[in-house]
């Protein structure tokens, strides 16, 4: 059995977080060997990532949005100013990844860059999932699936030995599916989808994890 875990664990409640299942507050147990065929980000199908994914993939992409503190500070998302401060610095992440993969030439200036978009891929997840499903329609839902595909990627570095070239131009393509949700949810951010992204954190906390309980707990 293989545990996924997180070196921070801290989630920061808002009203009807209480209602989360305590386990859910921590990373945990999952079976190694099997996998998950979908992700729920939300109540509503648009949020559902139909995927298969190794369940302690899964797991790590859930602590690193909500448990490890490594994607997103939970108090922002309710406050425009300080969401729309932290949309524009995963943009702009984003584009600085991208323009460096697209430059890139060997395995490991591929590897190392796919590396560092782990964090920034799991912060444009919550967002999206908490703020972009109320407004970008489809690119809700190909963002989040975008940000799989790039999870996956990145766990299958220590088993794959070519030059990762065709991986790459995959995440080039799933990095504009992301920037594309952002630049949409920027567009319509006010107070108010601040404030309804607030709420919308727990559900997205409580969905994931119920998701990856059902599919991959003994």
């Amino acid at each position: 059995m293989r545990v996924a875990t997180a070196s921070f664990i801290a989630l920061i409640c808002f009203p009807g977080c209480a209602m989360a299942q305590a386990e859910c507050l921590a990373s945990l147990n999952v079976d190694q060997n099997k996998s998950v065929t979908f992700l729920s980000f939300g109540d509503t199908s648009s949020t559902d990532v139909a995927s298969t994914m190794n369940c302690v993939d899964a797991e790590n992409l859930r602590t690193q949005m909500f448990i490890s503190g490594d994607a997103i500070d939970p108090n922002l998302i309710g406050d425009e100013s300080q969401l729309r401060a932290k949309i524009d610095q995963l943009r702009a992440d984003l584009a600085s990844t991208k323009d460096a993969l697209a430059k890139a030439t060997s395995r490991s200036e591929r590897v190392a860059i796919l590396k560092g978009l782990g964090a920034t891929a799991a912060a444009a997840a919550t967002v999206t999932a908490a703020a972009g499903c109320f407004t970008t329609g489809t690119t809700c839902a190909g963002a989040l699936g975008g940000v799989v595909t790039i999870v996956g990627i990145i766990s299958s570095m220590s088993d794959d030995a070519g030059d990762f070239a065709d991986k790459a131009r995959v995440s080039l393509d799933r990095i504009d599916q992301i920037a594309e949700a952002l630049d949409n949810i920027e567009s319509s951010l006010d107070q108010n989808l601040s404030s309804q992204s607030k709420l919308k954190y727990n559900t997205v906390f409580n969905s994931l994890c119920d998701a990856i309980r059902k599919q991959c707990m003994n």
